[in-house]
């Protein structure tokens, strides 16, 4: 399927802030330093409530306890341990020398030498004191409980704790309690605490903390792709397929519709066995959730939502990772250049719109015969003869095309580029989300950018940058640029935020074949 089809919110958690909308808590400090960091490493540290990112995405921890004193000054000391919630316990170093755990009037199995990157897990048997003794030098160390290795916990004369953090939004006009697909791309840096128990990465749910209403994808105890469902505290179901991977994107997709009470799953393209059926669906929803729990750290890097449920075939390309139609992407092998100046190409090639350097597609034409396809090379700069066969014909649609046969040039969403599908040709968008994107790129497009129609684009340099017009006037420009794409018959643009050259909002539009579509978007100051 052209990918994404119809999706209704598409959070990106990788631009090192929350998207829109999104609240992150955490009553209490926390670091990005983790067992993997390298001896002599420095670290951040990060106040109550700021969230966290990676290059994977906004990190998500649950509340763990550092028993080991002056933790970033590792000496050899005395630490009681107990049995607890847990018997299970991590100790990790950072540096060049190495921590032993052994008895003291405790007991325990397991107990080992901890170095740089080599973690040992052990298990209490009999609460009591356990010494720790540091050879060489070590930069910091942590024991904490559970089975798996946790961010950094800065501690002096006391254990000290990092609580449990969340980070959630509200469910909004384009949440569909009858029928959705949902889905999350995540990441866990080691298996070790999957192993133990079920952990959360995405929920829709009640907001209250529990199980009694909720959609819910992660992982089950053994590191399996996990679908949990809740209504009324009563489960519904435990789906289960796919043996996650450690340190490497997961994606998951959920699926769920009123009609015949039905639920499935997905991971990584393999669809899980049955259509679960006759399930009560979860009530009183209004949140979107992240989660960690407190056996892993969780790595969430992009989370979607399409208001519909799809096709098991669809389900099925979604839950890829890249998804089907995404797999050439960073601009390789097909696009333009990215820089401003780079964004004009001369007569005959293809038509090119500009908006900060991203392309206008609904504006484009077939690639002349003489070429056999575009790319970029390093510098941004145009060329030829990338494809062996020349490139596929794109039809671009007349004015009073029906909204169904509305299609376009497929752009990576990151980068705003032109990306090919799995036979490594330009991909291809269809409606509706073909009309979204083209929606996007028009109220995108700086006035006088089009190289070929310079007529079209919002004057942001001459009227909006610097120049703050009234908002009914800069409404009026979103929704004309909205109007100008063909299959749009109605738009009604919101304004949300006007600061420090980036312009956020909301446009709802009306197709010419009665769908309503609804952007939530950001217009100028980065990617849609």
């Amino acid at each position: 399927m052209p990918y994404p089809n119809g999706i209704a919110v598409d959070y990106d958690f990788t631009g090192g802030a929350l998207p829109a909308g999104w609240v992150h808590t955490r009553a209490s400090a926390a670091t990005d330093s983790f067992w993997t960091d390298a001896p002599g490493s420095t670290y951040n540290t990060y106040a109550n409530n700021a969230p966290r990112f990676s290059s994977n995405g906004i990190v998500i921890e649950g509340a763990r306890t550092n028993y080991l004193l002056n933790s970033t000054a590792p000496a050899t000391q005395t630490v009681s341990l107990t049995v607890g919630t847990t018997p299970i316990h991590t100790l990790w170093v950072i540096g060049t020398g190495s921590c032993t755990v052994t008895a003291g009037t405790g007991a325990a199995t397991g107990l080992g030498t901890a170095t740089n990157g080599n973690p040992v897990t052990f298990t209490v048997t009999t609460a009591g004191t356990f010494v720790f003794t540091v050879t060489g030098t070590l930069n910091r160390f942590q024991v904490e409980k559970w089975g798996s290795a946790s961010s950094f916990i800065v501690t002096a004369g006391a254990a000290a704790t990092r609580v449990n953090e969340t980070c959630a939004v509200p469910l909004g006009g384009w949440f569909n309690a009858a029928a959705g697909t949902y889905s999350v791309e995540v990441s866990w840096p080691t298996l070790a605490g999957l192993n133990a128990a079920a952990t959360q990465a995405l929920a829709i749910d009640d907001g209250l903390g529990g199980t009694a209403n909720r959609y819910q994808l992660g992982s089950s105890a053994g590191a399996i792709g996990q679908q949990l469902a809740y209504s009324g505290s009563v489960a519904q179901v435990n789906e289960q397929v796919y043996s996650l991977a450690a340190n490497s994107i997961m994606r998951l997709v959920g699926r769920y519709n009123s009609v015949g009470g039905a639920l499935r799953f997905a991971v990584m393209g393999t669809l899980y066995g049955v259509n679960d059926t006759g399930k009560t669906l979860p009530t009183g929803l209004v949140q979107m959730s992240l989660s960690g729990g407190f056996m892993s750290t969780t790595r969430i890097k992009r989370v979607q939502y399409f208001p519909y449920a799809m096709s098991d075939a669809d389900l099925t390309a979604a839950s890829q990772y890249p998804p089907l139609a995404q797999l050439a992407m960073s601009g390789r092998g097909v696009g333009m250049g990215t820089a401003r100046a780079n964004a004009r190409v001369r007569p005959g090639i293809v038509g090119l719109g500009s908006s900060s350097g991203r392309m206008t597609p609904y504006t484009f034409s077939t690639a002349r015969p003489s070429m056999s396809g575009l790319g970029v090379s390093a510098g941004g700069a145009l060329r030829a003869s990338v494809f062996a066969a020349p490139p596929p014909r794109v039809v671009v649609p007349p004015p009073d095309v029906a909204v169904f046969g509305y299609d376009t040039l497929l752009l990576d969403r990151d980068l705003w580029d032109l990306c090919v599908d799995a036979y490594g040709n330009i991909a291809a968008a269809q409606a509706p989300y073909a009309v979204e994107q083209d929606v996007a790129s028009a109220i995108r497009l700086f006035l006088g950018e089009l190289w070929y129609d310079t007529t079209k684009g919002i004057p942001y340099f001459e009227e909006v940058l610097g120049h703050a017009p009234p908002l009914p006037v800069l409404k009026a420009m979103i929704e004309q640029a909205a109007l100008s794409v063909p299959a749009v018959a109605q738009a009604r643009a919101f304004v949300t935020e006007m600061a420090d050259r980036t312009l956020r909002g909301q446009v709802q539009i009306v197709t010419t074949a009665g769908q309503t579509i609804v952007l939530n978007e950001t217009f100028l100051g980065g990617a849609p």
